[in-house]
């Protein structure tokens, strides 16, 4: 894993724009999602640096991206690692929605290979926020990668088309396509005594950033 760790270590000194941050005892604080009805529905009122988001989506592509984009924005310059999506990305929707390129950095990797990448991500807290797509997590796995965003301070959002029995993340999301909406049911959260569902509008559907480009999946 020496060789993997100086190749990431390289990755993040790629880009000018990315500062190194001196390591300090984070507390949780709070970043705004970008979407206000989905603050009001997050018991805190927005995403919570430093930990693990699960969001379970039955069908790629329903905006479960979307989701996400306006906090990638709110994170720069830190840089965002996104680990093998289902999708080819699709620059000009993201250029549309205010994402700034050259702070997105793709990764395709074996699932092994991947949580691995993705728990030494989390760990470095020059990092804003780490998205990969992975199935089939155990607690033990999920556990390692809450404690390593706790450690780097920033978000790492886990995009599972199946459910995972138990869960050490943070947050659990799931989210169901609608006509022009996407339905989030909030599985799990601190202080959440029940679940709950909310409808968020989503723009522009038609300008997805992940179109239908199909990766191979090694793992």
């Amino acid at each position: 894993m020496q060789k993997n760790t100086l190749q990431l270590n390289a990755l993040l000194q790629s880009n000018p724009l990315i500062w190194q941050g001196v390591k300090t005892t984070h507390q949780t604080h709070i970043c705004p999602s970008g979407w206000p009805l989905l603050d009001r529905l997050l018991p805190q009122g927005g995403w919570p640096l430093g930990n693990l988001i699960e969001l379970m989506v039955a069908n790629w592509g329903i905006g479960e991206l979307q989701l996400v984009l306006p906090v990638l924005r709110q994170l720069a310059p830190k840089m965002s690692l996104w680990l093998d999506p289902p999708y080819r990305p699709y620059p000009p929707a993201l250029l549309q929605q205010g994402v700034d390129l050259r702070l997105i950095r793709l990764l395709q990797l074996p699932q092994a290979q991947r949580l691995w990448a993705m728990e030494q991500l989390l760990g470095n807290d020059s990092v804003g926020s780490v998205l990969c797509w992975a199935n089939r997590l155990s607690n033990t796995q999920l556990r390692r990668l809450q404690l390593a965003a706790t450690k780097g301070g920033n978000l790492g959002f886990l995009f599972s088309s199946t459910p995972h029995l138990a869960t050490a993340s943070a947050l659990r999301m799931r989210l169901d396509a609608a006509p022009n909406l996407i339905m989030v049911t909030l599985l799990k959260a601190k202080g959440l005594l029940e679940q709950r569902t909310l409808q968020i509008p989503l723009t522009d559907l038609s300008s997805s950033p992940l179109p239908h480009i199909k990766y191979q999946h090694e793992g």
